[in-house]
């Protein structure tokens, strides 16, 4: 007598869906977007040994980030400071910058896997920054005398928030203060920077 075939119950199509989707899941990577961006903005350079200070208007910043999670990014750029009274850049140098998204992704997300993908983004997001600010300066001291120039190393602090203008493009606002100075010639030059800036930010 010929056994008959059985027909498959909710038990095993429930267990081959849960084995497909570990399958996926073992399979499924996340691809992170890179970023960059531009900036200008306003910051108040004040020589504390001094107490003299200085406004920089519209000086520019460029910054390209990689991500390692959806919050936590690695950053370098560049960034110079305008002193247009005194038609000089008091500050100017590289940057290397650690940034986390506290409140929403701070990039674009691909969730790829063999069948389909996925990719998500947040339309606000908001984060906090450490930057090492690696300067050289030059601060005019009035006619006759001759300028302060050397190399200053900065840590600043920031507070941001990125908002989503289109699937690749973000406005950023950022607001920034350095925390701690040191400089070639520390008891001449200290330097104390309080800024606002504000810019484009391009998603690859």
């Amino acid at each position: 007598m010929r056994a008959s075939l059985k027909q498959p119950n909710a038990a095993h199509i429930a267990a081959s869906l849960v084995l497909a989707l570990g399958c996926y899941e073992a399979r499924a990577t996340l691809s992170l977007a890179p970023k960059s961006s531009v900036r200008s903005g306003t910051t108040l350079i004040k020589n504390t040994v001094s107490g003299l200070s200085t406004m920089s208007l519209g000086g520019f910043e460029v910054l390209g980030h990689v991500f390692l999670t959806p919050n936590l990014a690695m950053g370098l750029g560049y960034k110079a400071e305008f002193d247009l009274l005194n038609q000089v850049v008091p500050l100017k140098g590289f940057e290397i910058q650690g940034r986390y998204y506290w409140w929403g992704q701070g990039t674009r997300v691909r969730d790829e896997a063999a069948l389909f993908s996925r990719s998500s983004r947040s339309h606000w997001s908001a984060y906090v920054s450490a930057t090492l600010f690696a300067a050289s300066y030059y601060i005019a001291t009035g006619a006759g005398v001759d300028p302060l120039e050397g190399d200053s190393n900065m840590i600043l602090g920031a507070v941001g928030v990125d908002y989503a203008l289109s699937n690749s493009l973000d406005l950023n606002l950022e607001g920034v203060m350095s925390t701690l100075s040191f400089s070639s010639d520390p008891e001449t030059v200290r330097f104390s920077t309080m800024g606002v800036s504000a810019g484009l930010t391009y998603i690859f």
